[in-house]
């Protein structure tokens, strides 16, 4: 799967990712640490790991980018498809959504 609803903005040197539109906390779809996101910067596309999901709308990452975007598109690879992690995964984002509305 893969997650991409809004934008993000960086500062460089900063490992903190700041969203709109973004439901990182609370989306279905389960984003969590450990996982990569691709921000794209022109022609480039930036990769890093997710170190720890703040709120639906920060992130921090593993590494600080040593670059400044704003409005950048970005995917999360949330899981391998069709994996026992990937079952695993949609189980528990299933139970945290439901439990919340």
């Amino acid at each position: 799967m893969i997650y991409s609803d809004g934008t993000t903005n960086l500062v460089s040197g900063s490992a903190i990712v700041r969203g709109t539109g973004t439901k990182w906390k609370s989306n279905i779809n389960g984003i969590a640490a450990g996982q990569i996101i691709s921000i794209q910067s022109g022609n480039t596309v930036i990769q890093n790991v997710i170190r720890s999901v703040n709120s639906d709308t920060e992130l921090v990452l593993a590494f600080a980018p040593s670059i400044n975007l704003n409005n950048a598109n970005y995917v999360i690879s949330t899981t391998v498809p069709d994996t026992v992690s990937d079952g695993v995964r949609h189980i528990c984002a299933i139970n945290a959504y439901t439990q919340l509305t």
